[in-house]
């Protein structure tokens, strides 16, 4: 609404100052309102909106009353219409029964604020923009009771791991963690690389505490890296709360510690991958859907991958990888698309020794047999032509004899 009364920022401060959150307000005298309703009108010349933004929400979503506003590092954004020549706002945001009141002042018809300075705690708020027009009027902008979910990203830090005693396999894997949320209560996934950080196992998750022990009795004698995902979650707001322990995180509301690898005595295991043998194939030049199929199983455990390369008369023509299991699993190639002719074909697996698979695929052409079927059709022809020949000379040779 528009008041060209100065009396009336008084009357706001003392209403901020006394009214709770979720009190009612009403503005007399020389007012005209400009946006009472948050919703966006379309025909509305002086539209004026509350909206807010988040690190992983760049959409401007609009602020309304009585709603919930969630994400990670929330921004409020208020916008004054062109039309209204706003030359200075103010934002203030409070909660009276906290205590919790905030102010900041900007030249221009927008404003932004960033609600980590809210105490860093998520509560339920009311927000007001004030305006002066180039004329000294005044605007405003109200959202009452809008709670806001502030979900910053952890930052967390995984200690060098530490082996419990002499050749135990027993290991103590710690960290710390920092949240930019004082309600934040923080959960941890816990997981395991034996590939340097290419793949991870999960060792364990949603635990509370900053350490785990991890018994590598049963796992390879290798170099190892461990990675700590670090979640914070609000169990104190009803609006911004989770499950305990949590179902499910905020999008993006998380952070990564890794150590450096480490090396794991555990146990010497032969790696050996075993891969069934292929046929022969055959099919015709330009059909479709051929392919070949082999099984392969390993004693190699996760997380682990074994790349394999394919080569056709002796160049490279496929390479790709597989995830190794102690079950057997089966690997499918396509093979549409060579040309005519014998194709000799080796597939070369990458372990601590390569393991080949050899096989041929024949390409044959349907022109070749459509080119068959006339010559033996032709062969019929001259046959059975040159044998009516021999037939009509004997007979002449027989009459000429009997005449002789």
């Amino acid at each position: 609404m528009r008041i060209r009364s100065v009396g009336f920022i008084v009357i706001v401060i003392l209403w901020m100052m006394l009214s709770p959150v979720g009190s009612a307000v009403s503005f007399y005298g020389d007012s005209e309102v400009v946006n009472d309703n948050p919703e966006i009108l379309s025909g509305d010349e002086y539209e004026s909106n509350l909206t807010w933004t988040s690190r992983l929400e760049h959409t401007q979503q609009l602020v309304e009353n009585y709603s919930v506003v969630a994400g990670d590092h929330v921004i409020i954004n208020g916008t004054f219409s062109e039309l209204l020549n706003v030359t200075e706002c103010m934002l203030t945001i409070w909660n009276p029964e906290t205590g919790i009141n905030a102010t900041v002042s900007n030249v221009g018809s927008n404003i932004t604020f960033g609600t980590y300075y809210l105490d860093r705690t998520n509560q339920t708020y009311n927000i007001i923009v004030n305006g002066t027009t180039n004329t000294n009027d005044f605007v405003i902008i109200l959202r009452e009771n809008v709670t806001i979910c502030n979900f910053f990203s952890p930052n967390v830090v995984v200690i060098a791991p530490v082996e419990v005693g002499i050749d135990s396999d027993i290991w103590n894997l710690t960290w710390s963690c920092t949240d930019a949320n004082a309600d934040d209560t923080p959960y941890y996934f816990v997981w395991l690389s034996r590939d340097a950080g290419v793949t991870f196992v999960l060792l364990t998750h949603n635990i509370s505490s900053f350490y785990y022990i991890w018994d590598s009795t049963d796992w390879l004698q290798a170099s190892y890296m461990v990675r700590v995902q670090a979640f914070s979650v609000d169990m104190t707001s009803n609006e911004c709360s989770f499950e305990d322990p949590p179902e499910s995180y905020w999008p993006g509301d998380y952070s990564d510690g890794f150590t450096p690898q480490f090396e794991n005595d555990g146990f010497s295991f032969p790696h050996y991958l075993y891969v069934s043998s292929v046929d022969d194939v055959t099919y015709e030049y330009n059909s479709q859907g051929n392919s070949i199929s082999l099984t392969h199983s390993s004693s190699v455990y996760h997380p682990a991958y074994v790349e394999y390369t394919i080569r056709d008369n002796g160049s490279i023509w496929i390479e790709g990888t597989i995830s190794p299991s102690m079950g057997e699993e089966t690997l499918t190639i396509n093979i549409d698309g060579l040309s005519i002719g014998i194709h000799q074909i080796q597939i070369e697996f990458h372990m601590s020794e390569f393991v080949f698979v050899n096989f041929t695929i024949n390409v044959t052409s349907n022109a070749v047999q459509s080119t068959l079927i006339p010559l033996i059709a032709l062969s019929i022809t001259v046959g059975a032509i040159g044998g009516i020949a021999v037939i009509v000379i004997f007979a002449i040779y027989m009459k000429t004899k009997k005449k002789g």
